[in-house]
């Protein structure tokens, strides 16, 4: 069986690095890739930007569900426990409606960087000239599968928190509706019906 060869990448194609000093438009080339490049820069920096204030704001939301299941005492005689159990929703839609709106921001930014990087490419393909083949790529080290699993992280974890806000708003209704519905047994109710302890009952 024959191994299968392999068909060079463009940048894997040795270039003959005194090639540029006889192109007469190697100069204009490296500064339409620096031009392209500090485009790149910012779209990466947009994405980062937009990554990171997303994970501050659902940090600060998770940390307020866990207050809040602090408070749920339903033994107790707190008159606002039933207004601080639909805070657990509040946070639930904010949270998930925090995470569309950072989905749609990251893919935004994503397909800014792809529209940019196929422009570049179209740009080398117009270039005749061997010393192009110097030029690292704009994105990925033009890999495409380096490029699109460099994006996974950022596009997939808006989607997997909305899903989780989901999760958490759905067990804490199933909870409500289980606990006044009667089929949670209280443990005041226990309690109550059982003997005091140290004492005999009474005849």
């Amino acid at each position: 069986m024959k191994p299968r060869t392999k068909t060079p990448e463009p940048w894997e194609i040795p270039a003959d690095f005194t090639s540029c000093h006889g192109d007469p438009h190697w100069e204009k080339l490296q500064a339409l890739y620096n031009v392209y490049r500090d485009y790149m820069k910012h779209e990466d920096d947009l994405l980062n930007q937009r990554s990171t204030w997303h994970l501050l704001i659902q940090g600060f939301l998770f940390t307020t569900l866990g207050v809040i299941g602090e408070w749920q005492n339903p033994l107790g005689a707190d008159r606002l426990y039933m207004e601080r159990g639909f805070l657990v929703y509040v946070l639930a839609f904010a949270g998930a409606g925090i995470a569309v709106a950072a989905a749609i921001s990251i893919n935004a930014a994503n397909n800014a960087i792809d529209a940019l990087f196929n422009k570049w490419k179209n740009v080398l393909a117009t270039y005749q000239g061997e010393s192009k083949h110097l030029l690292p790529e704009i994105a990925g080290g033009g890999r495409a599968k380096a490029r699109d699993k460099g994006k996974q992280p950022a596009v997939w974890i808006p989607r997997i928190l909305v899903v989780v806000w989901i999760v958490i708003a759905t067990m804490s209704a199933i909870d409500r509706v289980r606990l006044y519905s009667g089929t949670i047994v209280q443990p005041s109710s226990q309690a109550a019906s059982a003997p005091m302890r140290g004492k005999p009952p009474a005849k």
